[in-house]
């Protein structure tokens, strides 16, 4: 919840400052940051759902213990081995599952966060909805329970790339050019 709540005004901050880099005021200046976060927040949203609706999570096993066996008796032993293996088979799929999302989610995050950079000039306004919106899915993709240290490392690490490289190209390369007119 609260690392939620700190995610969520980093991003409003985030907005705020395009906005006020970008020259935008009034009104319409609070109409462009909404619109930003809501193309932000519905590109994870999107990602979240098609996840869930399209790449289900493997169901749990049944955990139905036989009835009127004591739990020493060979039968309820044989029950017992067999809900571990079911168990074990299950946590299996599910780190499984987890790492599949993360290949799924993260290029696409990754392809929004540098298509948010390379969009024509005219489309401004959406520029910062997808630099947002897949740094969300970037997000997203590594916050992934039972997700190998590794790839957590890599993924952290080739996201932490795009980003220098993002900043650059809004505050360094940007800034440089309006100086020099």
């Amino acid at each position: 919840m609260i690392a939620g709540s700190i995610v969520l005004l980093l991003i409003v901050l985030i907005a705020l400052g395009i906005g006020e880099w970008k020259g935008a005021n009034g009104t319409m200046g609070i109409l462009r940051v909404i619109y930003v976060l809501a193309i932000a927040g519905f590109l994870v949203g999107t990602m979240a759902a098609g996840i869930a609706a399209f790449y289900e999570e493997p169901d749990y096993p049944v955990h139905d213990p036989p009835k009127g066996y004591p739990r020493e008796s060979p039968e309820y032993k044989a029950w017992q081995a067999e809900w571990e293996v079911r168990l074990e088979t299950h946590e299996a799929d599910l780190r499984d599952h987890h790492r599949n999302v993360f290949f799924i989610a993260y290029p696409i995050g990754l392809v929004l966060v540098v298509l948010g950079m390379e969009l024509k000039p005219r489309l401004d306004v959406l520029k910062p909805g997808f630099t947002l919106g897949g740094m969300g899915i970037l997000i997203y993709a590594l916050a992934q329970d039972d997700l190998s240290n590794k790839i957590r490392f890599i993924g952290v690490a080739l996201a932490l790339v795009v980003l220098i490289y993002v900043g650059y190209r809004i505050f360094v390369q940007r800034k440089a050019g309006s100086q020099e007119a």
